[in-house]
């Protein structure tokens, strides 16, 4: 049941291209969740409520109301028999092999954390930022997990923002990026810190950072415009791909 909701909320969070960095914007993304799927006060029964979630994800991968008893059974067998097992009877439910392995992908998912981090069309705009880190900070996911779910950063517009941070950067792009980030513009922008423009990234990370425009930064307290590390090797797991090169 705790699977189902998860799943059902990852897979919105996808579709929405939502961004959920604070409680409150999660919380938010929750109950809107919870609309869109038609679930209201009524359904009051964990039953009911988790047989619409479930029935709402299944449906985004094609499965037909009519197979959704078989397809539920064949999910909770996961754990208990071999994975190639669950792709052959998921078969048998009329899904292709690209809904079969996207459906098992997010399944098998431990956190949000793998989903997390990308957005797209998205304005940061008129904002006085003060911080002991990055004052923003452009993602797209960690390593294996991000570079297989494949929903890059993009189109994000930057711009009429004083930003304080002595230490670090105004703008960073990464060190989570392995979903790729592109399309950055950045403009008017009065900068006391130790960088402009910040690219993180590390092996394993893969992914791209690519098509990046600054204009118009006034800079006060500054040592580096631009400013790139290679270094970072934090990872999710032991599983991240050592030949999983960052293009930048």
């Amino acid at each position: 049941m705790i699977r189902y909701s998860y799943l059902a909320f990852a897979l919105y969070i996808k579709h929405a291209q939502l961004h959920p960095i604070g409680e409150a914007e999660l919380i938010s993304s929750i109950v809107t969740f919870f609309k869109w799927i038609g679930i209201t006060a009524k359904d009051v029964g964990f039953k009911i409520s988790s047989r619409k979630v479930l029935q709402e994800v299944l449906s985004l991968y094609s499965v037909p109301e009519a197979s959704f008893a078989k397809a539920c059974i064949i999910i909770d067998k996961m754990g208990k028999i071999p994975m190639e097992e669950i792709k052959k009877e998921l078969k048998l439910v009329d899904l292709s092999n690209e809904a079969i392995e996207d459906l098992l992908q997010v399944l098998s998912m431990k956190s949000l954390t793998e989903l997390e981090d990308s957005c797209t069309n998205t304005r940061i705009e008129d904002c006085y930022i003060v911080s002991g880190d990055d004052c923003v900070a452009v993602k797209s996911g960690w390593d294996e997990y991000r570079i297989a779910y494949g929903m890059q950063t993009q189109q994000l517009v930057i711009r009429r923002l004083t930003c304080i941070s002595p230490t670090t950067a105004v703008i960073a792009l990464g060190s989570e990026m392995s979903g790729g980030i592109q399309d950055v513009r950045a403009e008017e922008v009065a900068i006391n810190s130790k960088s402009g423009v910040r690219i993180k990234t590390g092996v394993g990370r893969g992914g791209f950072v690519k098509d990046i425009y600054v204009k118009g930064f006034t800079m006060h307290t500054m040592k580096w415009p631009f400013w790139m590390m290679g270094n970072y090797g934090s990872h999710l797991d032991d599983n991240w791909d050592p030949n999983a090169i960052p293009v930048i």
